[in-house]
């Protein structure tokens, strides 16, 4: 029996009903010639239907009973399969003005819940692996009951850990599903402060997309400022803090304790950080064996040169030292 594996990359192509695009980019960090880059986002999901259903666009056996396989066993992909027909129908006749489909429809309308399996269906070729529409999806084969809801996000997570390393090369799937639940977010936190009768920003206050989420924190961070002041002020000897603002031990450091250090955190995997083997894609002629990390180490320590009056001096300057221990191979 063979399998989906086999089809080429034109195959998969051809079994899918719209394509879903967004502009996104390489970054390689200020230098812009990293050995390792990031994926960066520059706009909104897009997704305009196929010219033409996937029976007649696919040209080789495999792909034909790829397709056949997939309307007969995937419920989602027959469902978007027979809504790109009637897309197709209407725009023959008139009317509809083109295959664009709105941003709106495609991430929030309820008839376009699972739309990454019409996507790509390669990656999803049973119905129960769509992650968008798993809180709507009916109960199939026993896998979860009426009063059980699961999460797309953690869906998708689970999926980036397995052994199957595709979803992690296709960054338009992430980029959809990361506009999917955004956008539904953003209704909730709409819709709930419509009921409670307060503006967004309020119910929003706990993301970290939101304006008033920034400003706590900043609230928080002058307030700790205002306490760390009064008590290195007020400290007497004997006090812990005292002991260690006047300790012999740091004599040539400016021990106060008014300002908060505040770290830059730096993940294992920097621009010049080789990439685990795993998180490569496979290639026969070089071997990525010797990027393999048996120990990696990452300490980062931030001084504060604090001057003995704030108040004259203003905010304090600060001065950070890095070391980083590279992979052994």
């Amino acid at each position: 029996m063979e399998s989906m594996l086999e089809l080429s990359g034109r195959a998969v192509l051809e079994l899918r009903c719209i394509d879903l695009f967004q502009k996104h980019a390489q970054e390689r960090g200020k230098s812009r010639a990293s050995p390792t880059y990031s994926w960066k986002k520059l706009s909104i999901t897009r997704g305009r239907w196929e010219d033409d259903l996937a029976e007649h666009r696919c040209t080789s056996a495999k792909a034909k009973a790829a397709r056949l396989w997939l309307y007969e066993n995937n419920m989602t992909y027959r469902h978007f399969y027979e809504l790109h027909r009637s897309i197709l129908a209407n725009h023959k006749a008139g009317t509809r003005s083109d295959l664009y489909e709105k941003t709106s429809m495609l991430l929030v309308d309820k008839s376009m819940h699972g739309l990454e399996v019409a996507a790509w269906p390669i990656l999803y070729p049973w119905a129960r692996y769509g992650g968008a529409d798993i809180r709507y999806r009916p109960v199939d084969g026993g896998s979860r009951t009426e009063s059980q809801h699961y999460s797309g996000k953690q869906s998708f997570i689970r999926k980036l850990l397995s052994r199957c390393k595709a979803y992690e090369q296709v960054p338009a799937l992430l980029f959809y599903l990361h506009d999917v639940f955004f956008a539904r977010k953003l209704l909730s936190k709409m819709t709930l402060a419509e009921q409670h009768g307060v503006t967004p920003d309020i119910t929003a206050d706990s993301s970290i997309q939101s304006e008033s989420y920034w400003r706590h924190e900043q609230d928080i961070t002058a307030d700790i400022v205002r306490q760390m002041f009064r008590l290195c002020r007020e400290c007497v000897p004997g006090d812990d803090i005292y002991t260690y603002q006047h300790s012999l031990l740091f004599t040539n450091e400016d021990t106060s304790l008014d300002f908060p250090n505040l770290f830059i955190t730096i993940a294992p995997a920097e621009w010049k950080f080789p990439m685990h083997c795993s998180a490569q894609a496979y290639d026969p002629v070089f071997c990525p064996s010797s990027f393999v990390a048996r120990r990696s180490s990452f300490v980062a320590r931030r001084s504060s040169l604090v001057a003995r009056d704030p108040l004259a001096h203003g905010m304090p300057s600060r001065l950070g030292v890095c070391t980083l221990g590279y992979p052994t191979p």
